[in-house]
């Protein structure tokens, strides 16, 4: 992207009219190496969300002096109107 500024672009532009072709292909060069970047970035980043997911679901629980909530309330309810009856 920085090759075609620099050639085409603005007034320090280092070359004239260049042909169509010429212009494409520059510009599809650039999309590609960005692209590219971009996967190798996502990939080289993948191991370290691993390794940070397994530490986070390692390290989470109940916080300190926190009650549990029941886990199902319905089922609860019903068990406490019938121990009721």
């Amino acid at each position: 992207m920085g090759l075609e500024l620099a050639l085409m672009r603005g007034p320090v532009a280092l070359v004239g009219e260049l042909a169509a072709d010429v212009h494409a292909m520059i510009r599809v060069g650039a999309q590609v190496l960005t692209w590219m970047t971009a996967a190798f970035c996502l990939l080289r980043g993948l191991p370290v969300l691993v390794e940070g997911w397994k530490y986070i679901a390692g390290n989470v629980g109940p916080a300190r002096g926190a009650k549990s909530a029941p886990h199902n309330r319905i089922r609860d309810a019903k068990a406490a109107a019938q121990e009721a009856m």
